[in-house]
């Protein structure tokens, strides 16, 4: 929504507005909803973010594993 315009916003913002007179119950299930994936998204990230620092260090700890050895 980084390209909307600023009248496109308020037209949004007015029917939200709307939505919430007249569909409270709706909004709040979808905002519950958007608010669990996003969760869900981050936490995903995270687990990924993770793995990959994980590798890294394995990788590192094989590439110097000698010099490990021989510090042991």
């Amino acid at each position: 929504m980084n390209t909307a315009t600023l009248a496109d916003r308020e037209n949004l913002k007015a029917a939200l507005r709307e939505l919430v007179q007249e569909e409270p119950d709706f909004l709040l299930e979808l905002l519950e909803k958007v608010a669990k994936e996003k969760a869900e998204l981050n936490n995903n990230q995270k687990v990924e973010r993770k793995k990959r620092i994980e590798a890294l260090v394995r990788k590192d700890f094989d590439k110097y594993a000698e010099v490990f050895k021989a510090l042991a």
